[in-house]
């Protein structure tokens, strides 16, 4: 089975099997492959097959698909093609050809070759038709084990150890110490088995005599997939002579006298297989040795089977970080939040100052953090100062620092940088900066002009290396008129403009927003009742997110259950009809809000929004130009 192997990003080392004729790639929790990157566009590329070759598209991603380091819309995929998607590479595989740990070949015959004791191999196998007879399995009697001390105590042992251990070839290894440790055994292996590839992989082989000597372990098809296709465990006591074996030459060729295998079997699926054998000695196993090498087989198929599902669970885990946006991550699917996602995954591999407006509440922060982690910056530091939360005095000592000796109250002797300084090679973030007062603007401007600082009470300047973000919830333009916001900071920051949008226009995160809080918040052990999701969505939310997850932890501290239920929720916003309001702003502000909804509903139609405002198409193309809409 073919599949696209992570060797760059996040999820690096990650396997997604291309297990259908299409799968799809890209930020949508929905997709086949789930990238939680901002680059990524919610559904970006599709493998789709096509005879027996696959093809890769680009569906109408925004950043380009590369193939090879060659931007392509689409084109064929071939062994070991590399694949990118925002900061993440696959590699094209069309079937397993490495293992972990040891060097891995893969042999074109019925053998197994190992490079050293208890080393990780693969096989692949090819059967002759004179090899499709079937071996017939030994019976066993359950009280030989109860009279072989010996076996009993090394399953006991086994058993108390086998499920502590961390991964497959560090089981394997230990299960074919305890088989050679009780069986005299001339060889063996134990390994998984693909079932669409039809190979083992993951083996560990010993073999007593020949060890270093990188001799090749032979193993009959023919025993192979009897015990995989009956599910039985055969057990032959000289298969040269044997006459079930219907002189199969492969038999004598490979000089086979005893051997035991031994399917690995647990959730009614084949695993693996445990097989071990004796070129020189005939009846070398006993009905006893099968009873035991069965029972251990049991035991190791139940511990595989819990490796994987503790794999699985790892994978699911990370799958649901991605979707939910764990870590800091912006989580939403509206169209609105797709616009800002796509703002910020053009905007943040420039080195452009960004102005963020939107109401308070809505995550101006959290696309100022976006921004950041998807700039060449990423590794630098991440510097935030709210503007409207330091008073007056402070506020330039907090920006911009101060020197020894300075004067001033309760400074420290030596010193302290401010938050430019502190912020050198990264980013600063200025969250309420329509706050700031007029003659800190000042030396603002100055800053990020001549990319140069004073500290307070120094005369040397400091040259930084920041990159500036800024965030408002207020009407910029209008502070400008009204005196209070200085015109040329203004421009200087209002390079980049992203607006974050209020959770009234995006009714369907906001399901998204509340369950990712729970996970987070509550380890996903309290849920939404579908009835309260649908009041959460109907809710007008003026505060914003920062209302929603109030609103929701407040409800869960409130409830006595595991789902939170709409008597949970405060009364005003489960009442009918709930008020769908908007927090006290400027009548410009509302002014400016207003038009754009009703640009946006009607898709930008001018002469339309005139009638529907009720005033002139002239007036309309001048509040248009006032502020700043036809950008």
């Amino acid at each position: 089975m073919p599949f696209l192997l992570v060797i760059n990003g996040p999820d690096k080392g990650s396997k997604f099997p291309i297990a259908t004729d299409s799968i799809t790639l890209g930020r949508k929790h929905s997709n086949d492959v789930v990238i939680s990157d901002l680059m990524v566009s919610r559904i970006h590329a599709r493998v789709k097959r096509q005879g027996e070759e696959y093809l890769i598209q680009d569906v109408g991603g925004t950043n380009p698909l590369k193939l090879n380091d060659r931007i392509v819309t689409e084109e064929f995929l071939r062994e070991g093609d590399r694949i990118l998607l925002g900061n993440t590479t696959f590699e094209y595989r069309e079937r397993e050809v490495s293992t972990s740990g040891g060097k891995v070949q893969v042999i074109p015959t019925e053998t197994l070759q190992p490079t050293g004791r208890h080393d990780t191999i693969k096989v692949s196998l090819q059967a002759t038709d004179t090899q499709l007879r079937a071996f017939s399995a030994a019976g066993a009697d359950p009280e030989n084990l109860q009279q072989d001390h010996k076996r009993l105590a090394d399953l006991f042992l086994l058993s108390a150890v086998v499920n502590t251990l961390q991964d497959s070839e560090e089981l394997f290894s230990t299960v074919v110490n305890t088989i050679f440790d009780t069986i005299s055994a001339q060889r063996g292996f134990i390994g998984l088995w693909d079932p669409d590839l039809e190979i083992l992989q993951e083996c560990v082989v010993e073999d007593r005599e020949e060890e270093g000597k990188n001799e090749a372990i032979e193993i009959s098809s023919t025993l192979l997939k009897k015990a995989i296709r009956d599910r039985e465990a055969v057990l032959t006591a000289d298969a040269v002579s044997d006459q079930q074996f219907g002189g199969a030459e492969s038999i004598a060729s490979l000089r086979i006298r005893s051997s035991m295998l031994v399917p690995l079997i647990a959730n009614d699926e084949v695993l693996g297989i445990i097989y071990v054998d004796d070129r020189k000695r005939t009846n070398q196993f006993s009905e006893g040795d099968l009873e035991f090498l069965t029972s251990l087989g049991n035991l190791t198929a139940v511990s595989i089977s819990n490796l994987q599902l503790r794999q699985q669970l790892v994978e699911e885990n990370r799958h649901l970080r991605s979707v939910l946006g764990v870590n800091d991550e912006i989580v939403g699917e509206s169209r609105e939040i797709e616009k800002v996602l796509n703002q910020i995954s053009k905007v943040a591999v420039h080195d452009t100052t960004v102005l963020i407006t939107g109401e308070s509440g809505t995550g101006k922060e959290m696309i100022a953090k976006a921004i950041h982690k998807r700039s060449p910056r990423a590794g630098k530091p991440f510097v935030a100062i709210n503007c409207a939360a330091i008073p007056e005095t402070l506020i330039e000592s907090e920006l911009f620092g101060y020197s020894p000796n300075s004067g001033i109250a309760n400074a420290i002797p030596k010193g302290k940088p401010g938050k430019f300084e502190l912020a050198h090679g990264g980013t600063l973030f200025l969250d309420e900066i329509g706050d700031m007062p007029v003659s800190t603007q000042v030396k603002m401007l100055r800053a990020l002009q001549e990319r140069k600082i004073e500290r307070l009470g120094s005369t040397t300047s400091t040259s930084i290396n920041i990159r500036i973000v800024a965030a408002t919830n207020k009407a910029l333009e209008q502070a400008v008129k009204d005196g209070n916001f200085r015109e040329d900071l203004y421009f200087r920051l209002k390079v980049f403009e992203i607006n974050s949008p209020p959770l009234r226009r995006r009714g369907e995160d906001v399901v998204l927003i509340g369950e990712n809080f729970l996970k987070n918040k509550f380890g996903g052990r309290i849920v939404l009742a579908p009835k309260t999701k649908e009041i959460l969505q109907n809710y007008g939310w003026p505060g914003n997110v920062r209302e929603l997850l109030n609103t929701i932890e407040q409800a869960v501290i409130l409830g006595n259950g595991k789902t939170v239920r709409p008597t949970d929720l405060p009364r005003e916003v489960r009442t009918p009809g709930a008020a769908i309001s908007t927090p006290l702003v400027s009548l410009a502000q509302n002014e400016k809000r207003h038009i754009t909804e009703v640009l946006e509903r009607l898709q930008g139609n001018k002469s339309q929004a005139a009638k529907v405002l009720d005033i002139s198409r002239d007036t309309l193309h001048k509040k248009i130009k006032l502020y700043e809409l036809d950008q």
